[in-house]
């Protein structure tokens, strides 16, 4: 809200009205807004069956979407359509459900298409469904990406029961590769963050130190020419030499990976701990099946 309504009032300003300009700034509201619902890349079959429902138009733009939406807006004073007559929410602030859905949503993302890949899933609603990668998925998002969200207790659970039900949708195919991209531009955000917050408040945090061992994992067997899906990011050949040139050593690989301060800032609380426990998962990783190692660290 606040930059379109910046944007808004600058055009006005650069064709020569102030007084329009300042009117805006001032008389018209401009709400923040999020809008929330999964929506698979474009296919065939989506132009297909947009075919038919259009008797026989061909539609090349159709896309196709899941059932579940939210639409997240600021309250504002004044008239305005009736838009929570068709399902949007008007709150005070939209800052908690934005940081849910970053947190919850796509931080949980990361762990399905990580984990799952290293399981032998193709798609994150394999992996949803997943009795072992599924259930670690639900916990990670409840108990650590979930624990600061400014929601009470019964919103919490709910949204992340109906996460995980979104992310079951056999009819969203999501590959794994799709989902994993660019994670070392993501982590900080989706994962660090909540990681860094956990910590300081004192709460354990078993599923962001198994996704960041998941994700390094990644780069050894891309390196090694043994990883199943594409891994793309920016930095892969940074990261990729980082195990190559540290293939048995696994403390040294994770505090390599563990002291990018481009992509995981500061030091985390307690970092020695942490490394050690990353290349502890690492070296069960690399000397077992990743399917034992989850369902053993399910337990735990």
């Amino acid at each position: 809200g606040a930059m379109l309504r910046a944007a808004t009032a600058a055009f006005a300003a650069l064709a020569g009205d102030d007084a329009l300009a300042q009117w805006i700034e001032t008389q018209v509201p401009f709400p923040d807004t999020m809008v929330d619902r999964i929506v698979p890349p474009p296919s065939d079959q989506d132009r297909t069956d947009a075919q038919a429902a259009l008797g026989g138009l061909r539609d090349e733009a159709a896309l196709s979407a899941e059932p579940w939406f939210q639409w997240i807006i600021t309250d504002f004073d004044g008239p305005r359509p009736a838009w929570d007559r068709v399902g949007a929410l008007f709150v005070p602030d939209v800052t908690p459900f934005e940081t849910a859905k970053l947190r919850m949503l796509n931080g949980t993302h990361m762990l399905l298409a990580y984990a799952g890949a290293l399981a032998g899933l193709e798609t994150i609603a394999d992996a949803a469904r997943d009795p072992v990668v599924g259930t670690l998925a639900a916990r990670f998002m409840l108990d650590e990406q979930g624990a600061a969200i400014a929601f009470d207790d019964d919103d919490r659970r709910r949204y992340a029961a109906e996460l995980m039900a979104r992310f079951r949708n056999p009819a969203i195919k999501h590959q794994m590769d799709r989902i994993g991209r660019n994670g070392s531009v993501k982590m900080a955000s989706r994962i660090i963050e909540p990681m860094r917050e956990n910590m300081l408040a004192g709460r354990p945090v078993p599923g962001a130190t198994l996704l960041i061992a998941c994700w390094i994992r990644w780069f050894t067997l891309h390196e090694q020419d043994e990883l199943d899906v594409a891994l793309h990011d920016p930095r892969i050949d940074r990261l990729a030499a980082i195990c190559r040139d540290q293939r048995h050593d696994y403390h040294a690989q994770a505090e390599a990976f563990l002291t990018l301060d481009d992509v995981f800032g500061e030091p985390l609380p307690d970092h020695e701990r942490v490394v050690g426990v990353v290349a502890a998962l690492l070296e069960r990783l690399d000397d077992g099946d990743a399917r034992d190692v989850f369902r053993a660290f399910s337990v735990t």
